[in-house]
């Protein structure tokens, strides 16, 4: 409501939500927001493996990062639900 500019960005991580009815929810919320600038989508990574080994902790979390097409299918699946623009991190 206070003029701020917002850049909306969502973590994917494959096998949680990386589904179409996900997709749809971010370009929905997108939408609602009029000061948006862009979407980012943050594709999943593995660098918290080596920040819990460090700890001494054990993680918990066994997904493999997406690809470069898989996150570039993340933006076309979003940018078919807004017209706000779409971008990979």
């Amino acid at each position: 409501d206070n003029g701020k500019k917002i850049t909306l960005r969502c973590p994917i991580i494959p096998t949680f939500n990386d589904r179409q009815e996900h997709f749809k929810g971010i370009g929905e919320l997108a939408n609602s927001l009029n000061n948006l600038t862009e979407v980012v989508i943050e594709p999943y990574n593995v660098l918290g493996v080596q920040k819990y080994a460090k700890l001494g902790r054990g993680y918990q979390l066994n997904v493999q990062p997406p690809t470069e097409d898989e996150v570039l299918g993340y933006v076309k699946s979003v940018q078919k639900y807004t017209n706000k623009k779409v971008i990979k991190l």
